[in-house]
C-alpha cells in the first residue's frame, strides 16, 4: 500500500500495491475527522480520527481480512506510543519513509523486519512509562523534522 502526501487540497490518495486508488482521504472537517471517499469518488461513510485509523476504514471497506497484515499496513508502534495516535502527522510522515523508502532496499526491509519483531513488545512493556515518552520524543522529532525538510 502506498500513500501520496496531500495534494493542494489537503487530499491524500491510497494505493494498492499494483498501484490501483483505494480510496481518498480528505483533509479534516470542523469537528477534526477526516472524510474518506471511494475510489470513484463517493463519500464511504467512513472517517479517520482519534478512535479509527486507516486500516480500519480499509478493514471496514472490504480491503483487508480482519486478520490480515503486511508491512505496509502495520502501525509504527513507539511513534504511535510517543505521539499518541497512529493518524497524527509525524506518524504519517515516518509510515511514508517506512513505505516510499525504507522498503525499497534489502537493509531497510531487515530493519522493517526487525522493528516490528521487537517494538510491540517495548511498547507493551514500557510504552506507558514516562521516561519511554521522555527518551523517545526528542529524537523522533529530530527525524521527523528532517524528513518533512526533505520533501
Amino acid at each position: 500500500m502506498r500513500i501520496d502526501e496531500p495534494n493542494y487540497l489537503g487530499d491524500q490518495n491510497v494505493y494498492d500495491d499494483n498501484g490501483n486508488l483505494i480510496c481518498t482521504i480528505n483533509p479534516p472537517n470542523y469537528l477534526g475527522d477526516r472524510p474518506v471517499q471511494g475510489s470513484d469518488g463517493s463519500f464511504t461513510g467512513y472517517y479517520i480520527n482519534e478512535s479509527t485509523s486507516l486500516n480500519d476504514v480499509l478493514r471496514k471497506m472490504g480491503y483487508f481480512s480482519s486478520n490480515s497484515t503486511s508491512s505496509s499496513s502495520e502501525g509504527c508502534y513507539v511513534a504511535t506510543c510517543v505521539y499518541g495516535s497512529y493518524d497524527c502527522p509525524e506518524v504519517w510522515t515516518l509510515r511514508l519513509f517506512r513505505d516510499n523508502t525504507l522498503s525499497k532496499s534489502w537493509y531497510g526491509k531487515a530493519f522493517i523486519s526487525f522493528y516490528y519483531a521487537v517494538s510491540p513488545c517495548i511498547v507493551k512493556h514500557f510504552g506507558e512509562m514516562r521516561w519511554f515518552n521522555n527518551l523517545w520524543k526528542p529524537i523522533l522529532d529530530k527525524i521527523v523534522t528532517k524528513m518533512q525538510k526533505q520533501k
